[in-house]
Order: structure tokens, then C-alpha cells, then sequence
């Protein structure tokens, strides 16, 4: 313990000294530090390194609802009101040089949820034009037709094996499990009083949550559901 906490401070001693000429080896420094041992002067470093002035912003004009990182961390994906020849897209950047990569036709309307699967390979789009797209990442080409809602689909999430997607609908109420092979639901969907904006799946795959906005129903609670992935049932009180 007494050697990590040396060479935590001797870390952030170095790291305070290139703040002024080397701010990103200086950030790093910092990080390391503070993994190493949380001494005041490691964090100290880390503050510092957090107050820092973004790098850059990606120049996007349109208004960002929804942003998804690859698994490797290399590719942003940005869903919103952004439009190529009337069409809504979703833009992926080169994280690295801020750049884009390529613009994904997803929608009729406003792309409102983006997630990568777990291997990187699939990106997955939902929108107000009561739509779900998937497409290979690498090629920009779409996956199979499109998985249809009754109405806006507001979020979108991976199972944790990739095989299983979760899509929540805004105004339904409703959150659809699909097969990825087949492209087909899986049973019936889990259904809500209230509109659902979010799905998260547990790392285990076994239990799905989904929260609830009250909007436009009197006297209604926003609320988080828990629902187990296998039977459709639903783990105790919201």
C-alpha cells in the first residue's frame, strides 16, 4: 500500500508538470495515478484533468436525441433531426479525427434511440416513424426489412448475447422483444400504462427493465418495470 501510494503522488507530480505542454499525457498521467492509489494529489490531477476544455465538438447543425459508442470505442453513432434529402439519419464519426463515416437513411421521421450490438457489428436505429432498423456497421447495408411498431419507438437496446433486441413504444405503452435471426417478436410484448422511454437489459440477459413516462395520463407515476426476458412475466411492483 505504502508503495502505491508513492507512486500514485509521483505520478501526479508528473502529471501536474505537463499540464501546460503535453495536457492529454498529463490527463492520462493523472487517471493512472489515481488507479494506482486515490491520494489527494492524485486527486488533485484528475480534477484538473477534468476541467479541461473539450478537444473538439463534432459539427453536427440538427438536435442530438440519441448517442451510442461501438463496443471498441472507436465509432460514435448520433440519431436526432438530421435529415439528407428528406430522409432522417444516423451519422457515424471516426472518433479519433471527429470526422463521419458514413450517414445510415434509418427513418421517415426522427431517429430518437441508436445501440450497437455487443460485437460491434450491428447498429440498431429506432424513430418516430414507428420503425426499428438494423444494419451492418461495416458495409452501411441494411439488415432484413424493417421491425415494425404501432407507433413511435423511443428506445432500442442489445441482449447481452446480441441474438435479442428491446424496443419500447412512446405512445403504446408496449416493449417488443425480437429474434434477430428470424426478425420476428418474440411472444407477446410487455405492456404499460404510459408511454415507455427506456429499455436496459442486466448483463445476465435474464431480466429486461423498462421505465414509463405519465404523460398525458391523469395521475399517473413515472415508473421502472422489471420483466423476466424468459416468461414475459413481470418481477414484483413497479
Amino acid at each position: 500500500a505504502a508503495r502505491n501510494e508513492a507512486q500514485s503522488r509521483q505520478l501526479a507530480a508528473q502529471s501536474q508538470a505537463l499540464f501546460d505542454t503535453n495536457p492529454e499525457l498529463a490527463s492520462l498521467m493523472a487517471v493512472s495515478a489515481y488507479r494506482t492509489s486515490p491520494t489527494a494529489e492524485a486527486r488533485a490531477s484528475l480534477l484538473r484533468a477534468a476541467d479541461r476544455k473539450l478537444v473538439g465538438l463534432l459539427p453536427t447543425e440538427q438536435e442530438v436525441t440519441s448517442l451510442a459508442f461501438s463496443p471498441d470505442g472507436r465509432t460514435l453513432a448520433s440519431g436526432g433531426v438530421d435529415f439528407v434529402d428528406g430522409v432522417g439519419v444516423v451519422r457515424l464519426w471516426d472518433v479519433e479525427t471527429g470526422q463521419p463515416q458514413a450517414d445510415l437513411p434509418s427513418a421517415s421521421d426522427m431517429v430518437t434511440s441508436v445501440a450497437f450490438s455487443p460485437d460491434g457489428e450491428t447498429l440498431a436505429s429506432g424513430s418516430l416513424d414507428s420503425t426499428v432498423r438494423l444494419w451492418n456497421v461495416r458495409t452501411g447495408q441494411p439488415h432484413g426489412e424493417p421491425l415494425t411498431h404501432d407507433d413511435a419507438v423511443d428506445s432500442v437496446a442489445f441482449s447481452p448475447d446480441g441474438k435479442t433486441l428491446a424496443s419500447g413504444n412512446t405512445d403504446f405503452g408496449t416493449v417488443h422483444l425480437w429474434d434477430l435471426r428470424s426478425g420476428q417478436p418474440l411472444g407477446d410484448p410487455f405492456t404499460h400504462e404510459g408511454g415507455v422511454s427506456s429499455v436496459a437489459f442486466s448483463p445476465d440477459g435474464e431480466t429486461l427493465a423498462s421505465s414509463t413516462s405519465p404523460d398525458g395520463i391523469e395521475n399517473a407515476e413515472g415508473k421502472v418495470h422489471l420483466w423476466d426476458v424468459r416468461s414475459g412475466q413481470q418481477r414484483g411492483e413497479p
